[in-house]
């Protein structure tokens, strides 16, 4: 008998779509005019239909973009006979389980809409923890005046939300958010710092006032109070104890094709990204294999590969090419050759509400909107998250902290000796690590922030370090193991990335995540660690699992596919450009950098003597957003003390912020 049982198979259901809501707690009626501003930002994120619905001191509207023929039924918003407006984004996977808890007129048919407005009519706020798939929802408890936002556990749909003295209003993208405040917002300094780092909480947006739902989390208003809590925490999954390997690789082949099958769903064609690497080619592999026995679930599955022949650790062509031929279909090809740029270009048209990275130019971009368009394709699957939760990364250290939190000291010797050969690295740093782990940072000390990004003001580094984006975790010697901890350290990780890229693009386009679905990640944070990875094996479980499915020249890939020339020559294609811009940065007058700091790393770099290129990178793309004249118009810097790094006379001159924002109209 499996040690797992098959929960729901079914991948029904879904919209990709655009929420906005403004409620008045003034008690003011909608301001008639406010409405089609909203509406008119939205617009470019809802090519199918726009819904407005007005009562009295609230309105709603939701734009749809659908990606199956069950969402062209959907209603929004949902009205209760008690009272509740609930408006819908995004793809429910678990129908058929869900359906057996109603006794109600819902059935296999109905748009997922409906589905969770009849659960949340029962259950309220308890059914939110039932809900799998990528989502966020908002409930208007009109009688109770009473406002509940609420998004999944990996945070795939974001939703944001502004509260005042007057109003409170929500949306899926920052942008009405932003553009339709009528005070100027305050530049974040926390976010700010994790963008700088790497990525920031995902709670976070670059407005102070402005929020994020937390991934796995929902926040209920009151005329009172915000109160933020949890609907979704890790749970092992019970009995996980396989008699053999070969029950764990059945276990993995089960829930990886569910994932996948969930994500494949759609009216339309599916796109899936192709890199060549293990994570992209198993899912296209598998993907294939379930529309042959199922072909009403997609048109057809093509694949997209971004290739850059002149990259000498990039040569992903071979690897393509096997997965082609062994689906006897070419995908399409976009040569990014010589493509990467370091400072972002903008749309003179088109206001972008928080930073992004440039790595690809227009031209690429275009080809694959092109692409979508031409080919009718709204669903692009990805790879991303594969490596992190499969082991991809071949050390011992999450296998062994576990031994020694069960104080097991011969076990934690031999398996430390076995993970010690292959890397032949002497057993005593590994040990250290290890037992490091469990211990905060030695005071006096470099942060990890300072040590990543060096260039950072001293005062602004020391009031960041020990953001949760910019520190590094330590574990716990009780409660849940440490590779679960480790996991779930790295699960933050992955939300902050999604949520550090989950910029609207033109044409829309939903994204699915097959490596990131619940089930199968409560399953991979259940399996014991050590059939996760080998000494010497990274992503051991996986590659058993996927023998006979995909290529072995994929499976049995020595090393992972990298860039490495084209940044540099991008940094030096670049460099008048750059050297110009260093010159005097907003994000010095911010009190973010220390200029010569980063003067100093632009010039190790032209010198090929560093390898900080992503952080250079990110550092001008916050430069870059901030000096857009249109978020200058919105945004001002937090009031601060001088910092002793600063020198008088040192700000921009031409780029200081505005201090007063065009009126766009009253909120109430």
């Amino acid at each position: 008998m499996p040690l797992w049982t098959a929960v729901d198979v079914a991948a029904d259901g879904g919209t990709v779509s655009v929420q906005f809501g403004m409620w008045n707690l003034d008690g003011a009626s909608v301001d008639p005019e406010y409405i089609p501003r909203a509406k008119g930002l939205l617009a470019p994120y809802a090519p199918d239909s726009t819904t407005v619905f007005v009562k009295g001191t609230f309105f709603i509207l939701h734009g749809a973009f659908h990606t199956t023929k069950e969402s062209e039924a959907e209603r929004q918003p949902s009205i209760s006979p008690a009272g509740t407006y609930l408006t819908w984004t995004g793809r429910l996977d678990n129908r058929s389980e869900l359906l057996s808890q109603l006794n109600r007129s819902t059935s296999s048919q109905s748009a997922d809409l409906d589905l969770v407005s009849a659960l949340y009519e029962v259950n309220g706020a308890r059914c939110l923890s039932d809900l799998i798939g990528d989502w966020s929802l908002s409930v208007i408890h009109h009688d109770e005046r009473r406002l509940l936002l609420a998004v999944d556990f990996l945070g795939a749909k974001p939703l944001y939300y502004l509260r005042t003295d007057r109003y409170i209003a929500w949306s899926n993208v920052l942008e009405p958010l932003v553009a339709l405040s009528p005070v100027t917002l305050t530049l974040s300094e926390e976010y700010a710092a994790g963008w700088l780092y790497g990525f920031p909480a995902a709670s976070l947006t670059p407005y102070s006032e402005i929020r994020a739902v937390p991934p796995g989390m929902f926040v209920e208003f009151t005329r009172a109070a915000t109160k933020v809590e949890k609907h979704w925490e890790f749970r092992q999954l019970d009995g996980l104890s396989a008699s053999s390997p070969s029950q764990y690789e059945e276990g993995f082949r089960h829930f990886f094709n569910q994932a996948v099958r969930r994500r494949l769903r759609s009216s339309g064609p599916v796109v899936s990204e192709l890199s060549g690497g293990m994570d992209s080619s198993s899912i296209v592999c598998v993907a294939d294999r379930i529309l042959e026995s199922e072909p009403g679930l997609a048109p057809r599955l093509d694949t997209l590969s971004y290739l850059n022949d002149a990259e000498p650790d990039w040569n992903e062509r071979p690897f393509v090419a096997a997965i082609e031929a062994l689906r006897s279909k070419a995908g399409l090809h976009i040569d990014v050759n010589d493509s990467m740029t370091l400072i972002p270009r903008r749309d003179p048209a088109y206001f972008s509400a928080a930073p992004s990275v440039g790595l690809l130019p227009s031209r690429p971009e275009q080809q694959v909107a092109e692409y979508l368009n031409s080919t009718g394709t709204r669903v692009i699957l990805s790879g991303l998250g594969g490596d992190e939760v499969t082991g991809g990364v071949p050390g011992g250290t999450a296998e062994l902290a576990n031994l020694f939190v069960r104080l097991r000291p011969m076990a934690f010797l031999r398996r430390s000796i076995a993970w010690c050969l292959p890397a032949r690295r002497p057993l005593i740093h590994l040990v250290g690590s290890v037992v490091g782990e469990f211990f905060p940072r030695v005071p006096f000390t470099p942060g990890k922030l300072k040590t990543i990004v060096p260039w950072l003001n001293q005062d602004f580094e020391r009031r960041h370090r020990a953001d949760s984006a910019c520190s590094k975790l330590r574990l716990r010697l009780f409660g849940l193991p440490p590779s679960v901890q480790e996991n779930l350290f790295t699960l933050d990780d992955l939300r902050r990335q999604i949520a550090g890229s989950s910029i609207p693009s033109i044409p829309p386009r939903e994204r699915r995540y097959p490596f990131l679905d619940r089930d199968m990640l409560e399953f991979l944070y259940s399996v014991p660690r050590e059939e996760i990875v080998e000494p010497g094996r990274r992503r051991s479980l996986m590659r058993r699992a996927l023998t006979g499915i995909v290529p072995a020249q994929i499976l049995e890939r020595k090393r992972k596919a990298y860039v490495s020339r084209a940044p540099i020559k991008s940094f030096r294609s670049q460099r008048r450009e750059i050297t110009e811009w260093s010159k005097s940065m907003l994000c010095a007058e911010l009190g973010a950098i220390d200029l010569q700091g980063f003067q100093k790393a632009l010039s190790e770099i032209y010198r090929g003597e560093d390898s900080r290129v992503w952080q250079l990178g990110r550092t001008l793309a916050l430069e870059s957003w901030l000096r857009d004249e249109r978020v200058q118009q919105r945004l001002r810097f937090p009031q601060r003390s001088p910092s002793r790094q600063e020198q008088p006379g040192a700000n921009v001159s031409g780029l200081a912020f505005k201090r007063k924002v065009p009126q766009l109209g009253k909120p109430e």
